[in-house]
């Protein structure tokens, strides 16, 4: 093959529009889905809030505590195995980065990095009523809260 030939074939090729590959969504009864409840390790059967660290991890606020699901099992943090969490209705949990805030319905918030867990507000403290909704920004967090805005 000789330079000329060569370099009309590369010249065709680049012209040729590339082929889009179009990717049909495919209907839910065709996807893998799994379904966790009591029976998997989750503290209750209601999930309440749903957020998800940098690093994978899940994290699941229920009725009777919070799940850490790293991918294959659920450990659950709740009052009797973690004093930062004085309410066992988690409400609210948010992620920013690999930090994880929780608030209960009690009003109380929690914060957790890696395994420091730090409460913030007491439950039935200061921050009054179930925080409904949580947002982080640059060097703060934004709480809703049922009673007190």
């Amino acid at each position: 093959m000789t330079l000329r030939t060569a370099l009309l074939l590369i010249i065709a090729l680049l012209c040729v529009p590339a082929a889009r590959a179009q990717v049909e969504p495919r209907p839910l009864s065709q996807l893998d889905l799994r379904v966790w409840t009591t029976d998997n390790g989750l503290p209750h059967n209601t999930v309440l809030s749903l957020a998800q660290t940098s690093d994978g991890t899940l994290w699941a606020g229920t009725w009777a505590g919070l799940a850490r699901f790293n991918g294959i099992e659920f450990r659950v943090l709740d009052r009797d195995n973690t004093p930062a969490l004085d309410d066992n209705g988690i409400l609210t949990v948010v992620a920013d980065g690999a930090v994880v805030f929780v608030g209960t319905r009690r009003g109380g918030l929690v914060r957790i990095a890696g395994s420091e867990i730090t409460q913030i507000a007491p439950a039935a403290g200061p921050i009054g009523g179930h925080v409904l909704a949580m947002e982080p920004a640059a060097d703060a967090l934004w709480i809703g809260t049922e009673e007190s805005g």
